[in-house]
């Protein structure tokens, strides 16, 4: 029977107290409890969608990933394929179906359908979706104080499932609450009233009920049920229609995330798997614009098989808190003078390299020499150690875990965030290399500290994103 397979999610280590951005500017917003995730500066959509993969796959053979769909409405390209970049990243077969759902907030659940639809038609064993965002709320608004970033991930397939599917129910309406033309930077919305009295507050209790109706059940046998709302208010309205004990209802992560967009419902379902007990039956509803697709799913005895991920607990748990006036210049809010080393620390990009190269730059590959067992960061034709040439395989070093060896703390090269650090690298297995470590206190950097890959952005010039990976301190 078809169902989740596995879960995962992602949190940015950052957070910004909401009373940072209050005091910020004086009272002009609206306070509000609790703190926001924050991208870091080389953080988007792409990158969280691997990191949220790269937990569910926890344990799992990637050879058996048949189709990759990724969901969200901030996506860094306009034209260009990010569920191609997310499942090259994951080293995901080529010969898989990958598809970009975009342009509403609702995209997580309908990939999941669409998943649904395709194994239970037997076109497929396994589909991972992921849905991300990193939106931008309007400077002093409540949607600065609301929103946060982060993302979540689901394996669907039809063996081994620790939630099989039951149904679903849809509901499209062209109903224009909040929007983003192709013109604007940062989203629209109307007014706070229209909003939860004539759109969210009616149809998403409709799509629940109609999705309880089809299997022939209540309200009162479900145990939780995780429903999209932009904010507390809004949540609050669409449970209180519902009429939903206290004990149902799945904690929207407003006061240690923020509002995801995208990446919310599928983070909440995470939130809940996390929890559950077998037979336990959960319902979770999106929205966007409109639309909302409600799905129910009964939770089975193989849920103790997907505890080791970090999910939404583990990530919530590892953070730092950093300051309003560093997430400004982070989304380029604010002007930030360059340097006179900027221009030189920019490389050229050419498509021609990165196909090339997409192997060693995207999905992480080396090279192991069959002589010796020597691996190399890079595939190299001739051994380093034995000097052995053409007898090597190419090997898979994003799990790996590695040690600093050296670094250096740069105040002159530019960084969004400095100093830029830079360390070299010694992974397990032996593969070594040079990288920019992110996600750190500048002062933790140390020989032997355990770090970890992290599949970042670079830079961006000539109209591309140049991703690859970098290094983050470990922290379990």
């Amino acid at each position: 029977m078809a169902g989740i397979v596995s879960y995962g999610a992602y949190v940015p280590y950052y957070r910004l107290s909401r009373g940072d951005i209050f005091s910020a500017w004086l009272g002009q917003v609206m306070p509000f409890p609790g703190e926001r995730s924050v991208a870091n500066f080389d953080e988007d959509s792409v990158t969280m969608a691997v990191a949220a993969s790269i937990d569910c796959l926890t344990e799992m053979d990637r050879e058996k990933i048949d189709g990759v769909y990724v969901a969200t409405t901030s996506s860094p390209y306009q034209e260009r394929h990010c569920a191609g970049i997310v499942s090259q990243a994951l080293d995901i077969r080529h010969d898989t179906r990958a598809a970009d759902f975009s342009n509403s907030l609702k995209g997580g659940t309908t990939a999941a359908i669409a998943a649904l639809d395709a194994i239970k038609a037997g076109n497929a064993k396994q589909i991972l979706v992921a849905a991300a965002d990193c939106r931008l709320g309007g400077v002093a608004s409540g949607a600065e104080m609301m929103y946060g970033d982060g993302a979540g991930a689901i394996i669907l397939g039809d063996e081994n499932v620790i939630a099989t599917f039951e149904g679903s129910h849809s509901i499209n309406e062209d109903f224009m609450d909040t929007w983003r033309t192709d013109r604007d930077k940062l989203g629209r919305m109307w007014e706070d009233r229209w909003n939860r009295e004539s759109s969210i507050g009616k149809f998403v209790p409709e799509a629940v009920n109609a999705v309880l109706a089809k299997c022939n059940l209540t309200l009162k046998d479900i145990a939780k049920v995780a429903v999209f709302g932009p904010f507390p208010a809004m949540h609050a309205a669409v449970t209180r229609e519902l009429k939903l004990d206290p004990g149902q209802i799945q904690d929207p992560l407003f006061n240690t995330v923020g509002n995801t967009g995208t990446a919310l419902p599928l983070m909440m379902l995470v939130a809940a798997l996390e929890d559950a007990k077998p037979g336990d039956k959960i319902v979770v509803a999106s929205y966007g614009s409109g639309g909302c697709d409600a799905l129910l799913f009964t939770v089975t005895d193989q849920i103790e098989k997907a505890r080791n991920r970090r999910g939404i607990k583990g990530h919530v748990a590892i953070k730092a808190m950093t300051q309003y006036i560093r997430m400004l210049r982070w989304r380029d809010l604010l002007p930030l003078e360059p340097g006179g080393r900027a221009e030189a620390g920019l490389r050229f990009i050419s498509p021609q390299p990165l196909w090339r190269e997409r192997k060693e730059v995207l999905a992480f590959h080396g090279s192991k020499c069959k002589s010796c067992g020597t691996e190399h960061r890079m595939i190299e034709r001739v051994c380093v150690n034995c000097q052995t040439q053409d007898n090597w395989e190419e090997v898979c070093l994003s799990e790996r875990k590695g040690k600093v060896f050296s670094f250096t703390k740069d105040l002159l090269a530019f960084s969004v965030d400095p100093p830029a650090v830079v360390a070299m690298v010694h992974f397990e297995g032996g593969a070594s290399d040079l990288f920019d470590v992110t996600d750190r206190d500048p002062n933790e950097i140390k020989p032997d500290l355990a770090v970890e890959p992290t599949f970042r952005r670079l830079q961006y010039t000539q109209g591309i994103y140049n991703y690859s990976w970098k290094v983050k301190p470990s922290r379990e």
